[in-house]
């Protein structure tokens, strides 16, 4: 895998132009991938940074005293943090820590690259093999055994701080459960449109008894790795909140999926959905990046407890071993 990241690497950056917009929808931004350096920070811990950005994103750059630079056909990209930790003796199975900033996640495109990156080289690796043997049976040579090349596949799954959630739900002061229904893009667009939004806001008894068994219900279903679907997940919304008097007996059956939001009196909020967790994972940012040392600072317990959870034994991050090899 580190063999992978270094390709991509020497690569450069790499693009991802979308598709040709349909009946008059507006054009979409090309996005572009810069995978830089890995870092080996130890046995079990691999650092990379991976910038993203979209083509016309900013206007213009400024400096001071200097005329402004238009950015049109330029990308701004964004360095976000990538860590790969590795457990002992568990060849399939690692933890991925992925900083993301704002809505944007790096992970999808990461993967995609070196799943392709590998395939390339299987498939290099197969053509030499092919040659090697075609020389030998010419020179009426004995021919070179046959060898397996392989190619890696990634399948990700969001692991949860099922503890850090649980607190959450436990001291929850407030909670927002959104319903939503879809159509058929009218442009063309393979993509459904969002038609219909429906946002309840839930507190003191309502947040008990709707937001935290919602909450836990779900969360519970993924730690066990049940599948559950869209509608299932608004039926039973809609059913929890039928009971309080929060939503009409059939009104749940408009809508094609459903989300609640859970904030706490710490002020820690996520949002619990049938297939996914938001925002579970956060720290505190005023202005700028965060600093190396305090991105990793705020990451390591987390991460070590969902290792824990997971039963993955993986290495302890060391936020200052880190920074000095990044720095180094």
């Amino acid at each position: 895998m580190i063999e992978l990241l270094e390709a991509l690497f020497a690569q450069g950056t790499k693009t991802f132009a979308p598709r040709p917009p349909d009946n008059g929808e507006p054009e979409k931004p090309t996005v572009s991938v810069t995978v830089h350096e890995p870092v080996v920070v130890s046995q079990g811990m691999v650092h990379v940074a991976v910038a993203m950005g979209e083509s016309g994103s900013h206007r213009q750059a400024t400096r001071t005293a200097k005329k402004p630079k238009n950015l049109e056909k330029w990308s701004p990209e964004q360095d976000h943090s990538v860590a790969f930790l590795f457990p002992r003796d568990i060849e399939d199975r690692f933890l991925i820590v992925v900083q993301t900033i704002k809505r944007r996640d790096p992970l999808k495109r990461l993967l995609s690259l070196m799943t392709r990156e590998s395939y390339d080289r299987r498939k290099k690796a197969e053509a030499r093999e092919k040659l090697d043997r075609k020389k030998a049976r010419e020179r009426r040579e004995p021919l070179p055994a046959k060898q397996v090349h392989f190619k890696l596949l990634f399948e990700a799954n969001q692991a949860a701080d099922n503890e850090y959630l649980d607190s959450i739900l436990s001291g929850a002061d407030s909670a927002t459960a959104t319903f939503k229904s879809t159509r058929a893009s009218s442009r063309g667009s393979n993509r459904p449109e969002v038609s219909r939004v429906l946002r309840i806001t839930l507190r003191d008894a309502d947040v008990q008894d709707v937001g935290r068994a919602i909450g836990r219900t779900w969360s519970a279903r993924r730690r066990r790795g049940e599948k559950m679907t869209q509608v299932e997940g608004v039926s039973e919304l809609a059913a929890l909140l039928y009971e309080r008097d929060l939503l009409d007996e059939d009104e749940g059956d408009r809508y094609e999926n459903a989300a609640i939001s859970v904030r706490s009196d710490a002020r820690d909020t996520t949002t619990i959905a049938v297939d996914t967790l938001r925002d579970v994972f956060t720290y505190p940012v005023s202005d700028g990046p965060p600093s190396t040392w305090f991105y990793y600072d705020r990451v390591a317990p987390r991460v070590a407890t969902i290792a824990r959870q997971e039963r993955l034994p993986i290495s302890t991050i060391d936020p200052r071993e880190v920074e000095e090899c990044l720095k180094g």
